[in-house]
């Protein structure tokens, strides 16, 4: 570097100082009233965020709930299909154990009548034909079921 450019550097920054004092606005002018208002609103403006977080929270906790309500609406659909499947299945074992007896009754060979009345007896031990009794236990209830042989199930739907 030479000593013209070292002496010269001086004066290009004192033109750019003059340059930003030139583009300097010669007054400045406030808004009294939006002045007024941020330095009033604090406490207006904190209300707010408050109202705004209680209403976020409460959206929070009504879809929590839904959300519960839904799953309990779900478990109790499953229950009701498991209950149904269960007493299904022993309607269908009830009516082969009916259908076996009527078999017992129609026989005419000892031997078969043997066999099948052993088969019934089983069936029997398994299932008693004077009552059940099944217990079905939840959070909040207690629900027993007795199923009595005689239980017609077409007597109940008219």
């Amino acid at each position: 570097m030479d000593n013209i450019t070292i002496l010269s550097t001086g004066a290009q920054i004192y033109a750019k100082k003059r340059k930003r004092k030139r583009e300097q606005p010669k007054e400045i002018v406030f808004d009294d009233a939006a002045r007024k208002e941020f330095l009033t609103g604090f406490h207006k403006r904190k209300v707010e965020r408050k109202a705004k977080a209680q209403e976020h929270a409460r959206l929070l906790a009504k879809k929590e709930h839904a959300k519960i309500v839904k799953e309990a609406r779900e478990a109790r659909k499953k229950e009701v299909e498991e209950r149904l499947k269960n007493l299904q299945s022993f309607i269908d074992k009830s009516n082969l154990l009916e259908g076996e007896e009527e078999n017992n009754n129609n026989s005419n060979d000892i031997e078969d009548g043997v066999k099948d009345k052993e088969e019934n007896d089983q069936l029997k031990k398994e299932y008693p034909s004077d009552e059940q009794k099944i217990e079905f236990r939840t959070r909040d209830t207690l629900t027993t079921v007795t199923i009595i042989e005689e239980f017609d199930i077409a007597d109940t739907i008219s």
